[in-house]
C-alpha cells in the first residue's frame, strides 16, 4: 500500500477548473451521464470539483471528484446515485502514451485527501498510472445488453423463465404508466429495503431533485407497473447519455412480487430505451449481491469489468477502515 502525506496542489483554482471542466463536457460527445456537469450538480451540489489538464489552451483530460468528511479526514468518494467517475480524455488524447502522461498530471491535480475511492467507467481500461502512484484496484462488474435495437434478439436471450413465464404472466395483470411522481418509487424502495431489514439511505426529495434535473436535460425516465385497481406493483428510474441507458433505481412491492411486474417493467424499460431514446446499449449497473447478479444474467446481461480504485494517505484511517471490514 502506497502512502503519501504531502499536499497535492490543484492544477487550477476551483473556479477555473470548474469552468474548464464544463468546457470539456460541452466538447466531448461520449461523456457518461454520471460525470456530466448537470448530473454532478444534482447529486453532489457544491461538493464536487475537477482536476483539469489543458493542451494548447483546450482541456485535454479531466478527473471529477466529490469531497466529503469522514470524521476529521477529507475523503474523495462517490456521491450517492453516481455509479462512475474517474478520468476522461478528449478524443485526440486517447493514445496509451497520452493517457499515461495525462493521468499522472490528473493525480497531481486532486485535492488533498486522506482516502480516495472512485469507480472508474469501464471505458477506462488501463489503470497502471494509478498503480504506479500507490493506488489499489478491485475489479467489479456492470451488466450490459449490447445492440438493443434488435429487440427480438434481446428478448430471445432472456432466460426461459423470464421470457415464457414472468413477462407473459405480468402482462395479464399490469400496465405501463409514466406520469407518476418519484415519491412512488421511493415508497417502493423503502419497502424493498425493509424486507431485507435495511434502510435505503436515500430520501424522496433527493430522488425527486435528481429526476427533475434529468428530465430537464432530457436524460431521465420514470416508469411504473400498475394494476387495474391503481396499485403500484413496481417502479424504476433510468438515465441516458448518447449511447447508453442506465437502470439507476428499481424496486417492487413485496406484496405483489409473485406477479412478476418487476421483470416485466425492466423489459418495458429496455424497449423504451431502444425505441424512444434510440440508444444501442442498456446497462443494469451491476451489484455485488448474488441475487441481483443472477437476475441481470437472466436478462442476458453480459458482465463488463470496471476498476474500483482506492488509496489511503492516512495510516490511522486505513487501520480504522480495515477494522470495519471496508478494506
Amino acid at each position: 500500500m502506497g502512502m503519501c502525506f504531502g499536499r497535492m496542489p490543484y492544477l487550477w483554482k476551483v473556479t477555473d477548473s470548474m469552468k474548464a471542466y464544463r468546457a470539456f463536457a460541452n466538447g466531448v460527445q461520449d461523456l457518461p451521464v454520471f460525470v456530466q456537469p448537470w448530473y454532478l450538480d444534482a447529486v453532489a451540489s457544491n461538493r464536487w470539483g475537477a482536476a483539469v489538464v489543458e493542451r494548447g489552451g483546450q482541456p485535454a483530460a479531466v478527473q471529477p471528484w466529490f469531497a466529503k468528511r469522514l470524521g476529521p479526514w477529507n475523503v474523495i468518494a462517490m456521491p450517492p446515485l453516481c455509479k462512475f467517475m474517474g478520468p476522461y480524455f478528449a478524443p485526440p488524447f486517447r493514445s496509451v502514451r497520452s493517457i499515461y502522461k495525462l493521468s499522472d498530471q490528473l493525480i497531481q491535480g486532486l485535492p488533498r485527501h486522506a482516502l480516495f475511492r472512485q469507480n472508474f467507467h469501464y471505458s477506462y481500461t488501463n489503470w497502471l498510472p494509478y498503480y504506479w502512484k500507490g493506488f489499489r484496484q478491485t475489479t467489479r462488474y456492470s451488466y450490459v445488453l449490447e445492440n438493443i435495437q434488435d429487440l427480438t434478439a434481446v428478448r430471445a436471450n432472456f432466460s426461459t423463465d423470464y421470457r415464457n413465464n414472468k413477462i407473459p404472466k405480468a402482462e395479464q395483470v399490469v400496465g405501463l404508466v409514466d406520469d407518476l411522481q418519484s415519491e412512488h418509487l421511493h415508497r417502493l424502495l423503502e419497502m424493498t429495503y425493509a424486507r431485507q431489514s435495511m434502510k435505503s439511505g436515500i430520501s424522496s426529495g433527493y430522488i425527486d431533485h435528481i429526476y427533475s434535473e434529468a428530465d430537464r436535460n432530457q436524460a431521465g425516465k420514470l416508469l411504473f407497473a400498475l394494476d387495474r385497481k391503481g396499485d403500484v406493483h413496481a417502479g424504476l428510474f433510468m438515465l441516458r447519455d448518447r449511447d447508453t441507458a442506465y437502470l439507476l433505481l428499481a424496486a417492487d412491492d413485496p406484496r405483489y412480487r409473485q406477479h412478476g411486474a418487476g421483470v416485466w417493467l425492466i423489459w418495458q424499460a429496455i424497449r423504451f430505451a431502444a425505441e424512444a431514446w434510440k440508444v444501442s446499449r442498456f446497462d443494469f449497473l451491476g451489484s455485488v449481491k448474488q441475487s441481483i447478479e443472477q437476475s441481470r444474467r437472466q436478462f442476458g446481461g453480459q458482465a463488463v469489468p470496471y476498476h474500483a480504485i482506492e488509496r489511503f494517505n492516512s495510516r490511522m484511517l486505513f487501520a480504522i477502515e480495515w477494522m470495519r471490514g471496508r478494506v
